[in-house]
């Protein structure tokens, strides 16, 4: 059995350049589609790591009168209608608390916490790595008690084994550690270093109030229960309740499983990508069919001699399925390569867009992928070869005799089908290029330039101390050489790396859902954003005076229409002292790139007493490249109280919003690229086949008078007419993938993609027939009496 397959490796190694085509073409698609397998398993396909995680699900309320939509629910709801819903195993509920600063290192740091009720880790299944989880008693508020994450653990403790039963030391709080959690207890929800109990004292605390949706709920449910039950459960229960208290019927209750939650929208981004990577997979098995033909019918003579001493149909099709097979192992191999090169370049930008990007690598699952579609490779290209062994291969296979590559409608198919996706692809990757220019110029509003922020963790203090620590950082970072202005806030000046709160306000007539921020003076002047009338927030904005407010034309337009807003009052839904508008200011990009800009309401730090979020510092020329360690030293020497927790600039959180969009227009630009370059090389390969086995004819030809540019005109000929029904498939495809690339694209409308559909399939035409100009120059040099020798 051995020596058969050695005779099938001399086989290859007889014509070295031909095998060597087939493995590189087939390699290419197999790493490619796999290295994206790799993507989309790691982040979609593979299940949370907790049992039965399929059944985990966030419950979540929903308004659509107001943005965003989807909320958590509140103290009433979870008390009253989460437990005991029959068709869920187990409910549970958590609510984020605001970071505690870690002061029991030589560092002080800060850490983020969430309170959970008895059952959340029951919920998720998952025991402690070490010691215990929360037990009943530690909800009776006894003393302070937490289990810590994996990463806490080593981070706060050093990984010290005996470090459960100790006491962590907090600014807020001294807490005993009770349990250590597993590494992998991590994913789907937002990870978290400190788990307290959730007691009913702190559920009663005044924050929770009947309004207040901020409490994040999760559920088991049952095994093989109804999901429309499910569904109908959480309404019929939620309604209930709020119908008691007369809530609007506005809100809907429902649930989204924990891994569709955490992939999100990402989840038809990395299956359209895939989609492009197994394009080039189909178009690199179809142009490896044709060089295989090509390969079996240059072994006519050989082939048919086997016939003729008496071997079967079977034994010669046996035979070449054994040079397929190595063809395919040895590709397999070298896809699993690049794979591992195709994962390296895709790496980085996954690092920053992508959930679980740690579950990104080569592993079993990519291997099996690799190894199924070298094995669909040596079906699909060796079908269309072994049918040639069919009704007297004799015949079929000998010298001269017309060849599946050669002229007929057969051979014509695999290039075509070649060449109308690899046109698909390319207007694909045009789109998204073009979509991503356009979000890049989208006019912001405000200044990104030489502007950084530092995210600061949360202090609480009475207000007059607050203000005065206030004053001492802002002077401090002023005072900064090549610092040009500097301003506090609670509220981020962008949607991207800063927290954004969100308020409702109402006027005598209308009520809105407004971008609330609460600044120091100078903010606007800071980010270059035009008052358009009235005045901006000042330093006699203080505590004890009339509260005010400026707010932006959009919230003026949407409020108070043509009306003059100067002088208008506005009132939070939730209950504080009117504000008084004092000014506005011009729209800034505060939704998205992708959204307009939403109602914004601007009141001044001082009056609120809030404690800061940010810090934002604008540079008179470019930051110089220790500037995180310098600002945060002088934030810390005017107040030691207060943490810096990160640094970045408002240029690289601007360009973080177009990442997802980066990653898809990156990907699909090279993949786009490796489809090209395996069309045109497949259709080379076809048309030089077909040139050599007409090389009678086109000597005969030239002897009865044919001019050489004529001979070139006759191969050119047959590889446009290869390309232009390519090119018809291309169309025929482009409606539904337009269809579906569309929510993706940014103001790329319908005109725009047809006529980048026409610069692909252009590209495509010359890339096609450029690699027909090689063959044809060949044909134009044939010797008419050398090629009638073949007589």
């Amino acid at each position: 059995m051995m020596h058969e397959w050695a005779r099938a490796l001399r086989r290859l190694r007889r014509r070295p350049a031909s095998a060597a085509a087939i493995v590189v073409t087939v390699a290419l698609g197999i790493g490619v589609s796999a290295g994206m397998f790799s993507v989309l398993h790691g982040v979609v396909l593979r299940a949370l790591p907790y049992p039965d995680a399929d059944r985990l699900v966030r419950i979540y309320s929903e308004n659509p009168a107001f943005a965003p939509a989807r909320g958590g629910l509140t103290r009433a709801e979870v008390l009253e209608a989460l437990p005991d819903l029959p068709e869920f195993e187990s409910t549970a509920y958590y609510v984020n608390e605001p970071p505690y600063i870690f002061t029991g290192g030589d560092v002080a740091q800060r850490v983020s916490v969430v309170r959970v009720s008895s059952d959340f880790f029951a919920v998720f299944g998952m025991p402690a790595a070490i010691g215990r989880t929360l037990i009943a008693a530690d909800f009776s508020g006894a003393g302070p008690v937490a289990v810590l994450s994996h990463d806490a653990w080593m981070q706060l403790a050093g990984g010290d084994p005996s470090a459960v039963g100790r006491t962590l030391t907090f600014a807020e709080a001294t807490i005993e550690v009770v349990g250590v959690l597993p590494p992998s207890f991590k994913e789907g929800r937002a990870e978290a270093f400190v788990y307290l109990p959730f007691s009913a004292a702190d559920l009663d605390a005044a924050r929770f109030r009947f309004g207040n949706r901020e409490i994040v709920a999760l559920g088991r449910l049952a095994a093989g229960g109804s999901r429309a039950a499910a569904l109908n459960g959480i309404a019929a229960r939620m309604a209930a309740v709020n119908g008691e208290r007369g809530a609007t019927g506005e809100l809907r209750f429902a649930y989204v499983g924990l891994l569709d939650e955490l992939v999100g929208g990402m989840r038809a981004v990395l299956l359209g990508l895939f989609a492009v990577s197994m394009l080039v997979l189909l178009i690199a098995c179809s142009t490896a069919a044709s060089l295989v033909a090509i390969r079996f019918g240059q072994r006519g003579a050989e082939l048919g001699l086997h016939r003729a001493l008496g071997a079967t149909n079977v034994r010669i099709a046996t035979d070449l399925a054994r040079e397929l097979v190595l063809l395919a192992a040895a590709a397999s191999a070298g896809g699993v390569l690049v794979a591992h090169l195709v994962l390296a370049a895709l790496r980085p930008l996954a690092a920053e867009t992508l959930p679980r990007a740690e579950g990104i690598a080569v592993d079993a699952a990519t291997l099996w992928f690799a190894t199924a579609a070298a094995a669909a490779t040596v079906l699909l290209t060796g079908a269309a070869s072994l049918a040639a062994l069919r009704n007297d291969p004799g015949r079929r296979l000998r010298p001269g005799a017309r060849q599946l590559v050669e002229g007929g409608r057969r051979p014509a198919v695999l290039p075509i089908a070649a060449v109308g996706m690899a046109s698909v692809a390319l207007a694909a990757a045009l789109a998204l290029s073009v979509s991503l220019a356009q979000l890049r110029n989208v006019p912001i509003g405000f200044r990104t330039q030489n502007v950084v922020a530092l995210s600061l963790a949360f202090v609480r203090r009475p207000p007059a101390e607050m203000s005065q620590s206030v004053d001492r950082v802002l002077e401090g970072l002023r005072d900064v050489a090549g610092v040009a202005d500097a301003v506090a806030a609670y509220g981020a000046p962008t949607t991207l790396g800063l927290p954004r709160a969100g308020a409702r306000f109402r006027t005598d007539g209308e009520r809105t859902m407004a971008v609330f921020q609460q600044v120091s003076e100078s903010y606007h002047r800071l980010l270059g954003v035009a008052i358009r009338r009235g005045r901006d927030i000042t330093a006699a904005d203080v505590e004890g005076v009339q509260q005010v407010a400026v707010v932006n034309e959009t919230l003026a337009r949407t409020m108070f229409g043509a009306a003059d807003p100067l002088g208008q009052t506005l009132v939070l839904v939730t209950g504080t002292e009117p504000v008084v508008i004092v000014g506005i200011a011009a729209d800034r990009n505060n939704a998205g790139l992708r959204a307009p800009p939403d109602p914004e309401v601007v009141v001044p730090l001082r009056q609120w007493g809030t404690p800061p979020s940010t810090l934002v510092v604008r540079w008179e020329n470019e930051p110089p490249p220790m500037w995180r360690t310098l600002l945060r030293e002088v934030v810390n020497d005017a107040d030691p109280q207060q943490l810096v927790v990160a640094g970045f600039t408002l240029t690289d959180e601007l360009n973080s919003q177009t990442r997802a969009l980066r990653l898809f227009a990156f990907a699909t630009n090279a993949f786009a690229a490796f489809a090209l370059l395996l069309c045109a090389f497949g259709i080379n390969a076809v048309i030089s086949a077909m040139q050599q086995r007409r090389t009678r004819e086109i000597g005969l030809r030239m002897a009865l008078g044919a001019t050489p540019r004529q001979a070139s005109a006759l191969v050119l000929a047959t590889a446009a007419r290869i390309v232009a029904p390519g090119l018809v498939v291309a169309a025929l495809l482009a409606f539904p993938i337009f269809r579906w690339l569309r929510p993706q694209l940014f103001d790329v409308g319908e005109a725009s993609l047809w006529l980048l559909f026409a610069v692909a399939v252009l590209v495509s035409a010359i890339a096609a027939l450029t690699a027909a100009l090689l063959p044809a120059r060949r044909a134009a040099r044939v010797a008419p009496m050398e090629a009638l020798r073949y007589e």
